[in-house]
């Protein structure tokens, strides 16, 4: 079965019932081998921005943020494709909207220790699912004569990210620094939090276990996995639009 992330499984509760069954599916199959030098080629569309951001929370200086639009700037101008120039645009955008006051309200104290970490994108094992964890910054700290651990990640996607969506990647978090520095650290809950630097908007752990925002990531699982079971049984489910017998699909967790 191939692995998730918290934007792919967003990506499925944003679909209807054909879509849900047809995203099941493809998770079924494995993953397709890479082509030679296909790890050189593409990323992420935000990954000029969403590097600089995580420079500037790491070193507390919004420089390495405006820096960064100086050269984009200088990059578009002498871009030729439309297609480039979009891209150094949106970047520059979304860098645009941040100033050092913002960086620093998402820090719980000044300084900040970052302890070695295993490299980013590991796998997490959430409800049986192998889901990626990209956090940005795990960072520790004493406050309040408590040592404790809190985290950022930065995420981005065009027209950005629902609050229960970002609260999803929130919630991975939480469960993440659960499971690495529970017996060490106490989470801080408050500075757990999730980024979405496209809208501007934050989600932390706090505001879940407030239930001010509700936690999709266990529900969206599990209809993952209900669906998963109902094609088990079946078998591969032919989808085709003039289909009138389907297994009913789960209300998502909206």
């Amino acid at each position: 079965m191939q692995k998730l992330t918290i934007k792919t499984i967003a990506e499925f509760r944003s679909k209807g019932d054909k879509g849900k069954l047809g995203f099941v599916n493809r998770l079924n199959r494995p993953p397709k081998p890479k082509e030679p030098g296909a790890e050189s080629g593409g990323g992420d569309y935000w990954i000029t921005s969403i590097s600089a951001l995580n420079k500037s929370f790491r070193e507390n200086d919004i420089r390495y943020a405006t820096d960064k639009i100086s050269e984009l700037c200088d990059k578009r101008s002498k871009s030729i494709r439309k297609q480039t120039k979009d891209t150094y645009t949106r970047n520059i955008d979304i860098l645009a909207q941040y100033t050092s006051s913002d960086l620093k309200r998402l820090r719980p104290v000044k300084d900040l220790e970052f302890p070695r970490t295993p490299k980013r994108k590991v796998l997490f094992v959430v409800k049986g699912f192998n889901v990626q964890v990209d956090i940005s910054h795990i960072f520790t700290f004493n406050k309040d004569g408590f040592d404790q651990v809190g985290c950022t990640w930065f995420v981005a996607k065009k027209d950005g990210f629902s609050p229960a969506e970002l609260g999803m990647f929130t919630s991975l978090m939480y469960r993440y620094l659960e499971a690495h520095f529970s017996t060490t650290h106490t989470i801080n809950a408050q500075y757990c939090i999730a980024i979405d630097a496209f809208k501007k908007t934050e989600v932390t752990y706090a505001q879940l276990e407030r239930k001010e925002i509700m936690d999709a990531l266990e529900p969206t699982l599990d209809e993952i996995r209900l669906l998963l079971k109902t094609i088990s049984r079946a078998g591969a489910i032919q989808l085709n639009p003039n289909q009138q017998h389907r297994p009913r699909v789960g209300p998502s967790a909206r």
